[in-house]
């Protein structure tokens, strides 16, 4: 069987590696009720997921937010969620094996995430991935965070892969956001549908790739 067209594989973290929308939801909706402020419903908090939360949750809000109330909520939400995050966020089943695939297959990894790279490490080093990928990427080590495509970017410098053709990398997304990301930066895109965004959403983005489960993925992944 030939190899993969490409040489190095993007992920993206939640909802595309591990499941932690519960966590996301709770934390979010407890940020905001001990704010003052209405909880928005789950369903448009996970619509928001794979921004930065600093983008999200003036989307969220039913009221303008002044600098200081935003620093305030995304306070509240980060001690929160770190203390979900124990119990509510897993890697999805067959995302280890997925991972071990890719590595033994020699493709080079990362994951760009909007969450804050130490977040990202730590969350990843709970579920037993950390290992499993080359670099963690988040929204604090970019300019421009996704739908733009400084992630890939900086993904690819920390990979040492800086002049790689964009066609031979792939980014792996569970939102629009990721696909978009991969598109605005040339790379192949695969989207996943068991994550924040339906299909529909996903497929009007025009990924490469759309899979359903990590078995596929595997495939898609390691050629």
């Amino acid at each position: 069987m030939s190899g993969p067209d490409h040489r190095c594989v993007l992920f993206d973290f939640d909802g595309t590696l591990v499941d932690s929308a519960r966590c996301g939801v709770l934390a979010t909706r407890w940020a905001f009720e001990d704010a003052g402020l209405p909880a928005p419903d789950a369903d448009r908090i996970v619509a928001t997921m794979g921004i930065p939360i600093e983008q999200a949750f003036p989307i969220l809000s039913d009221r303008p937010l002044s600098g200081a109330a935003l620093a305030t909520l995304i306070q509240r939400f980060r001690g929160r969620y770190a203390e979900l995050a124990e119990t509510h966020i897993v890697a999805f089943p067959g995302i280890p094996e997925m991972l071990a695939a890719v590595r033994t297959a020699g493709l080079a990894t990362a994951i760009v995430t909007s969450k804050r790279t130490v977040v990202a490490q730590q969350n990843a080093a709970h579920v037993g991935i950390a290992d499993l990928v080359d670099a963690i990427v988040g929204s604090d080590l970019v300019e421009r965070p996704k739908p733009d495509p400084d992630g890939v970017h900086v993904a690819l410098g920390q990979l040492g892969l800086d002049g790689i053709d964009p066609a031979q990398v792939l980014v792996v997304g569970d939102a629009t956001y990721d696909i978009q990301m991969g598109k605005a930066a040339g790379t192949r895109t695969c989207a996943v549908t068991w994550g924040a965004h339906l299909e529909p959403e996903l497929a009007a983005c025009d990924p490469d790739l759309i899979v359903h489960d990590p078995r596929t993925l595997t495939e898609v992944c390691t050629g």
